[in-house]
């Protein structure tokens, strides 16, 4: 037998006889150790990781166990965390709650179907189970009579419900995570725990808010511009997505209209298809709309559809009303001969750029902002993993830099030196290139994180549950710096300091930050009293008036949570409203770091765990023993007599 050189049919042939047969000589041995390292590798690249693999592991299992147990915390940690529950509560559980003032702009300026997305929905559900009686007598012989009437007539029901539909939209969020970071399973594997581990992922995406919705939206924007492969479909899901997020809030618009360029210059295709593909996402986009406008039209009134004659007053009638029509008319012309409309389509969306953003100020420059999401929100959100993010803008300004410096030299150099550098250049190319899929990834998202800081901080009312969407994208730039296989030791100790400041966060904000006004609330509402009484919260965050559940009327709410408000003005208020009041209870709620010594406001009850981010300086030295909410019954100098002399008798 006679040896020879493999070409590359005898090579492909050998390939092929691998499994068959075992090499004899030493120049096939060696083809054969190369041809099964390829093969591997290829089989390697060709199998992409599948979702499962993380999904189903125990880590992230417990991970999603935490979350559900973590609902139950009444930390109260932005201050419109309940605003679109006490809307809900209003129009779908007909409870007299007043709606707060950003919620009840005329003209509308916020979507009534955002409203059903966030919470309409779940306590639509908990109006369902009040009024079957199946379900009542089934929870009451599985739950007990006591609990049943706690969880379905107090504000426990209205509490619990809305947080099941963030906490079923954080799985997806998840999932869309891990497809945005699908290059490498390990790097995946890192960014969805570096998020999940997160304590804005435990404690806040999981609260009635936008910044959920907002979230996912960010995410099939970037997905639809760094993962989808067919052009049509990138158009088609960033239309989508950018109408879901600019109708779930008006301020989606930014990351809308900034991530635009890169979909418009970014492709490649043939100008046919381009064409094609741009109509076909303004079609999605304008449909997506058209969705939200017909639904707030007729919610708000606005307009009045008529179907074979009846008036449609609501979207679920007209969806009734729409299945006898499509059974009884068999053609299409004539079921659109019996649909007439009168009035007018509403935009929320355009009311609240007309209403509530200040174009006269800013057309003026005149911005009145605090830069509270630069300051305080965004270190608050990420904690140390800032000083990452920090180095990580330091390497690409550095690094660009750099090339802005070469390329000046290489202007004005000689034609000698150029060329040297030239062969200096080809050599260092190669580095490059293989970090340019890397920054191809990175750079919408470094985007999108700085339109966020730059846009966002020029509004009046910041508050963090705006600058939140961005968390999942920060997480994925610290994911190989947080949980990567590197050797050295400080990423171990900011894994370290990650988790400490995770648990920190969870602690502070998600079980004690402003938790007196929901549990006082949640009490109120298991234990009523048999006589009306006023609630007066003093310096804290505005009370939910739905966490009272169906007790609401008995109760007055009142609000002083202005700091330049102070205990004088207290005295006046208290007793103002005891003249109108009727002899009725007088309560006031506060921190016990406020310290009202006063005759007329004597001690009633003690919460355990309340605090406020204005008080963490003064009980950072005695935190388990001052972070309480106290309560105060008031009494006036008159009632106080009269009370005494009661007593007496």
């Amino acid at each position: 037998m006679t040896n020879k050189t493999p070409t590359k049919s005898s090579y492909s042939k050998s390939v092929q006889q691998i499994p068959h047969e075992a090499p004899k000589d030493e120049e096939t041995l060696k083809s054969y150790a190369e041809a099964m390292n390829t093969s591997t590798e290829r089989k390697e690249t060709k199998k992409s990781f599948k979702l499962r693999q993380v999904l189903c592991s125990k880590a992230y299992l417990g991970l999603v166990l935490l979350r559900l147990v973590l609902l139950w915390l009444p930390g109260y940690i932005s201050n419109d965390e309940y605003y679109y529950t006490d809307w809900a509560s209003r129009d779908v559980l007909g409870l007299p709650v007043v709606v707060p003032e950003e919620m009840d702009l005329t003209p509308p300026c916020h979507s009534a179907l955002t409203m059903f997305l966030t919470s309409g929905y779940s306590l639509y559900l908990l109006k369902l189970l009040k009024q079957s009686s199946k379900v009542y007598l089934y929870m009451e012989s599985l739950l007990g009579s006591n609990l049943t009437n706690t969880l379905l007539r107090s504000g426990l029901g209205i509490f619990l419900f809305p947080r099941m539909v963030p906490f079923v939209l954080s799985l997806f969020q998840d999932v869309l995570i891990l497809k945005l970071c699908g290059r490498k399973k390990s790097f995946a594997r890192n960014a969805l725990y570096a998020f999940d581990l997160s304590w804005p992922a435990l404690c806040l995406f999981c609260r009635p808010t936008t910044a959920m919705w907002q979230s996912i939206c960010l995410l099939l924007l970037l997905l639809s511009l760094l993962r989808v492969v067919k052009t049509n479909r990138i158009f088609s899901l960033y239309g989508f997505a950018a109408a879901l997020g600019i109708f779930i809030d008006p301020t989606f618009v930014i990351y809308a209209a900034g991530l635009l360029p890169l979909l418009l210059f970014g492709s490649n295709a043939s100008w046919k298809k381009y064409t094609l593909a741009a109509l076909l996402g303004l079609l999605t986009f304008l449909s997506t709309c058209f969705v939200f406008i017909l639904f707030d039209s007729l919610y708000f009134g606005t307009l009045q559809v008529y179907l074979a004659g009846k008036v449609i007053r609501t979207p679920l009638d007209f969806l009734l009303q729409f299945k006898e029509l499509i059974s009884q008319y068999t053609s299409f012309k004539a079921l659109l001969s019996a649909v007439s409309w009168q009035g007018k389509l509403l935009v929320t969306s355009l009311n609240y750029y007309a209403t509530v953003v200040p174009w006269k100020s800013w057309l003026r420059l005149q911005f009145e902002n605090d830069f509270t999401h630069l300051l305080y929100h965004l270190p608050v959100l990420v904690g140390p993993c800032l000083f990452l993010l920090f180095r990580y803008m330091a390497t690409n300004l550095t690094s660009t830099y750099k090339d802005l410096m070469t390329e000046y030299k290489k202007m004005s150099a000689t034609t000698e030196s150029t060329r040297k550098k030239k062969k200096k250049s080809s050599s260092h190319k190669s580095s490059k290139e293989q970090q340019k899929e890397e920054e191809a990834f990175f750079e919408p998202i470094e985007l999108a994180i700085m339109l966020a800081l730059f846009a966002l901080s020029f509004s009046r009312a910041q508050e963090i549950t705006q600058l939140a969407p961005i968390v999942p994208l920060l997480s994925i730039m610290i994911a190989d710096d947080l949980f990567g296989d590197g050797k050295q030791k400080t990423k171990k100790w900011m894994r370290h300091l990650f988790i400490a400041y995770s648990i920190t966060g969870v602690v502070v904000f998600g079980m004690l930050h402003q938790s007196g006004v929901v549990t006082w609330l949640l009490r109120e509402s298991m234990h009523p009293g048999e006589e009306a009484s006023h609630l007066v919260f003093y310096r804290t965050f505005r009370p939910p008036p739905s966490l009272l559940g169906e007790h609401v009327p008995k109760f007055q709410l009142y609000h002083l949570g202005d700091e330049n408000v102070h205990s004088e003005h207290l005295l006046s208020f208290l007793a103002d409203l005891e003249t109108m009041s009727s002899d009725q209870p007088i309560f006031v709620g506060t921190s016990a770091t406020v310290g009202l010594n006063y005759e007329e406001l004597q001690v009633y009850n003690t919460l355990p765990g309340h605090l406020t981010v204005s008080d963490l300086p003064a009980t950072s030295y005695g935190l388990l023993k001052e972070s309480k909410f106290v309560v105060y019954r008031y009494w006036s100098k008159v009632s106080a007599a009269v009370r005494d002399a009661a007593e007496h008798q």
